[in-house]
């Protein structure tokens, strides 16, 4: 099995400052250009793509569309990006951190009213895996997602620890191999 797991193109909450996360921001115009961009590099894969999958933000789906425009979205609130919870709030990561000094010190701990990363990667692994088990060693599937879930998934696959992933930028993607229950990174492709 083949899986092109994609981050989404460019969205205004990319160009800002702020923390993001779950906000529902859509595509830029240079967020299409990019999705578009993704689908000419991989042109002669979208055609034997048998399944796609998205987080259900719309800036992922956009992306889904656009790079297999005539394929139905699985759509999956697993695939989300980190909710950041009050942190949304603040104009910078920096501002929250001094509002909120002790917050999150580790993985494992929740941002105030949001989730922690080891939340996030055990969603988007139990996700991955449940996508796996669904279908055959022959298949191409796409999954669209955002940075967070991607890097889960590269430290997932590569025993990092994910705190020390590569950050992934949009519309970036990792073609992933699985065969006899282990991932293999075969490429990581950057537009």
């Amino acid at each position: 099995m083949r899986l092109l797991c994609v981050r989404h193109g460019e969205t205004i909450g990319n160009k800002q400052p702020g923390v993001y996360g779950q906000t529902n921001y859509d595509l830029t115009d240079k967020g299409r250009k990019e999705a578009h961009d993704t689908k000419k590099n991989i042109q002669s894969i979208v055609e034997r793509i048998d399944a796609v999958y998205s987080s259900d933000l719309d800036r992922a789906i956009n992306t889904a569309k656009i790079i297999c425009p005539n394929k139905s979205i699985k759509k999956d609130k697993k695939l989300r990006e980190i909710d950041f919870g009050v942190a949304t709030e603040y104009k910078t990561m920096r501002d929250f951190e001094n509002e909120y000094p002790n917050a999150v010190k580790s993985i494992t701990d929740s941002y105030p009213e949001g989730e922690s990363f080891k939340d996030v990667y055990n969603r988007v692994i139990e996700k991955i895996e449940q996508i796996v088990e669904n279908h055959t060693d022959n298949e191409t599937i796409l999954v669209v997602m955002h940075g967070g879930p991607i890097s889960c998934l590269f430290s997932y696959i590569e025993d990092y620890k994910i705190t020390n992933t590569p950050d992934v930028k949009t519309s970036e993607f990792l073609e992933i191999k699985y065969k006899n229950n282990t991932f293999e990174i075969i490429s990581n492709h950057k537009n």
